[in-house]
């Protein structure tokens, strides 16, 4: 999911986020979560006073991993790319849950380049790149999701970039 502001009374000021879509809170899968154990529990209990009461011990080991597993697969698909450009630097911020860490451009010599996919079931990577370095972006994006962030990004460099964006894709 790209989003996209930008302040009209200057020229060269954005704001670009790039989130990945995480379509629930942690809220929620905790419900989901306590959902699924509450139900798993009671069909095992049920089946302790049966006489089954092995199923009790496998029940809880299992509702145990699946709540991990939910949980890490949370986790590791929340991420957000923060891309800022202001007058003359363009601020590039990657967060996640662990860490955050950030890299500064001159917004005038910054070229976008969005290289297409060398299998066919790969994603175009999208770059940024200034004298010397580059930074991909939108990793966790889909294909359409990098040709918009692209093309947002050509039209906020525009005005402050010293490079011909239409040239580069």
């Amino acid at each position: 999911m790209v989003i996209i502001s930008q302040d009209n009374s200057k020229s060269c000021h954005w704001l670009i986020l790039a989130r990945s879509n995480v379509s629930i809170s942690l809220e929620h899968l905790l419900l989901v979560i306590l959902a699924l154990t509450l139900f798993s529990l009671a069909m095992a209990i049920w089946l302790a006073l049966q006489g089954f009461w092995p199923v009790l011990i496998f029940s809880s080991i299992q509702m145990a991993v699946v709540a991990w597993a939910l949980y890490i697969a949370w986790r590791r698909n929340w991420v957000q790319e923060k891309i800022e450009i202001t007058g003359d630097r363009l601020i590039v911020t990657f967060s996640s849950l662990k860490q955050s860490r950030h890299h500064v451009f001159q917004a005038a010599w910054v070229k976008v380049r969005l290289e297409p996919q060398t299998r066919n079931w790969d994603s175009p990577r999208l770059l940024l790149s200034a004298m010397g370095e580059s930074v991909e972006l939108g990793c966790f994006l889909n294909r359409n999701e990098k040709g918009e962030l692209a093309k947002h990004l050509q039209t906020a460099l525009s005005g402050c970039s010293a490079w011909n964006h239409s040239a580069q894709t």
